[in-house]
């Protein structure tokens, strides 16, 4: 099977980058609220919109590579034929089978890398909240508003959830490699 080079920079690069691209603007969101209590987005085409999106870009890399360094959502497995040689792994499986098969197995793939770099993202957002409330009562009491405190608990649950469902959707996707393994065997 082939595929053109527009479809393989969709499936590999770029709808995965999306997700670090959007996990990274969160955590600058939620920092910009917890230190200043509003969210100041760059408008139109121009520079500050540029490097806010190289930013976000960075950030959400740095989230992805935590994310596999802290092996909080499941480590990635292929089948043992392969002695962890991905690359082989994945030439034999676009050999192999059709596109709808590759496409249910890529958009797995897709939907764990969103679960991790937004789950880690949104928790880490939630845990800095939780940083700034206890210095601003140490160094310099006040009352923070309630939509403060809402974001800091949906931030928290919403990671947690979403680390789990990244967990949930790595124990599938290795449950997909070892049948996929088996037929490309066959």
């Amino acid at each position: 099977m082939e595929f053109s080079w527009v479809e393989r920079f969709y499936t590999h690069f770029l709808a995965r980058d999306i997700s670090k691209l959007f996990s990274g603007g969160l955590f600058i969101c939620i920092v910009e609220y917890a230190f200043w209590g509003k969210i100041d987005l760059p408008t139109g085409f121009s520079l500050e919109s540029i490097g806010f999106l190289i930013i976000s870009y960075l950030v959400g890399m740095a989230f992805s590579s935590l994310i596999i360094r802290l092996k909080i959502s499941g480590k990635f497995e292929i089948p043992e034929d392969y002695e962890n040689n991905r690359l082989l792994f994945e030439e034999d499986l676009l050999k192999t089978y059709n596109e709808r098969v590759i496409n249910h197995y890529e958009r797995y793939i897709y939907l764990m890398i969103v679960a991790r770099t937004v789950g880690l993202s949104s928790l880490f957002g939630g845990f800095l909240m939780i940083v700034i409330i206890l210095s601003r009562n140490i160094f310099k009491p006040e009352h923070l508003s309630t939509e403060y405190y809402l974001l800091m608990f949906s931030s928290l649950i919403y990671g947690i959830y979403m680390i789990f469902d990244a967990r949930k959707k790595t124990q599938y996707i290795n449950k997909l490699n070892k049948e996929l393994g088996i037929g490309i065997k066959k």
